[in-house]
């Protein structure tokens, strides 16, 4: 999570020396516990400055645009996340204007996402989320 462009993330970590002084944001604490997962992109530390970065399913509602980053790419669509483990769904329906194959072609893990909410369902603590222009 260096850049908001995979191009430019390595670049950056090229860059990176000890004692390097970032502003970073911790997005999750990893499985193990061991470990935390940050980033130093600037669409999302600009969403959270904007508290527009949200951290759960009350804080979603239909119609309401939010940056977020690909958490995985699966056949069935793209899923979301936000702060914390907050995550939606794109539906493989819902990631561009004409159809799509494979989400893989278009979308990898990590990348940065603007999406639009399309549901809510706080019952079954799900969402979905649009991902076309």
């Amino acid at each position: 999570h260096l850049a908001d462009h995979s191009n430019l993330a390595a670049l950056a970590f090229q860059q990176l020396q000890p004692e390097a002084r970032l502003t970073c944001l911790v997005l999750d604490l990893l499985a193990n516990k061991s470990r935390y997962l940050v980033t130093v992109k600037p669409s999302l530390l600009s969403a959270v400055r904007e508290e527009n970065f949200p951290s759960s399913l009350a804080q979603l509602h239909p119609q309401q645009f939010l940056q977020g980053y690909v958490f995985s790419v699966k056949s069935c669509g793209v899923f979301v996340r936000f702060l914390g483990r907050l995550t939606a769904l794109a539906p493989s329906s819902s990631l561009a204007a004409g159809h799509v194959d494979d989400p893989q072609s278009l979308f990898e893990e990590g990348q940065s996402v603007r999406c639009c909410v399309v549901t809510v369902d706080e019952e079954q603590q799900r969402a979905k989320v649009t991902l076309k222009p």
